[in-house]
């Protein structure tokens, strides 16, 4: 299968490691039926815009938002994080993107050039050394038991990203349920993690077959009527 250099983002990864024909199907053939109007999409979307909007509000920059009640949940926690920090240490949507050498580059770059991209919900730069990310999560409350997850993944662009970074305390917060999971890292166990992402990084860009692989959700895959497990 002929194909340019394949940037990889955290929604990408998980869906190559999940069925890797599926990928294809999105990122590749770009055959997959779009989903965009998905009841769960639309709400998820819906959620981290106010959540977005609320934060540069926050910060000065916006009009308040009109909530959900999902949303305002969420507000008082928002509210801690910039009475403990300020406003000048919080960021809401923070695309980044890096090229192969793991350094800073244009998220609108060539496929050639970005390596990894990921978008992080909100920041907060605690202390010079310390910073936290959260990302909000709509749906249902799930456990974080992969090995090299997407809580690994944001840590490992922000500990090449800011090499005064010692700890980043990464977070789930299931905005429904008003639960989340915490994963601290400590740069000492970055190299491992980055290397495991390199590893992946090759896996995907040198895939010739993109073969289809059953899992638990193939129940719901789209192209389900042209694949054997469907």
């Amino acid at each position: 299968m002929s194909k340019t250099d394949i940037a990889l983002s955290w929604s990408r990864l998980s869906n190559y490691r999940q069925c890797p024909d599926q990928f294809a199907a999105k990122y590749i053939r770009k055959d997959y039926p779009d989903e965009g109007d998905n009841p769960a999409f639309v709400k998820g979307t819906k959620i981290h815009t106010q959540l977005e909007e609320y934060i540069l509000f926050m910060k000065g920059e916006k009009k308040k938002p009109v909530m959900g009640a999902i949303s305002r949940g969420v507000v008082p926690l928002i509210n801690w994080y910039f009475s403990a920090y300020g406003a000048d240490s919080i960021f809401a949507e923070q695309q980044l993107a890096l090229d192969h050498k793991w350094k800073e580059t244009s998220w609108f770059g060539k496929p050639k050039d970005v390596k990894f991209r990921g978008i992080i919900d909100m920041v907060i730069f605690e202390t010079p050394e310390v910073m936290t990310v959260i990302d909000f999560k709509s749906g249902k409350f799930r456990a974080y038991d992969e090995e090299f997850g997407q809580l690994h993944m944001t840590a490992a662009y922000l500990f090449e990203l800011y090499p005064e970074i010692q700890t980043v305390k990464s977070l789930y917060l299931f905005v429904e349920h008003k639960r989340k999971i915490e994963v601290i890292f400590e740069r000492a166990d970055h190299k491992k993690t980055k290397a495991r992402f390199d590893l992946e990084y090759i896996e995907v860009n040198e895939d010739e077959e993109f073969a289809p692989k059953k899992n638990k959700f193939c129940f719901f895959c789209l192209i389900k009527e042209d694949c054997k497990y469907g």
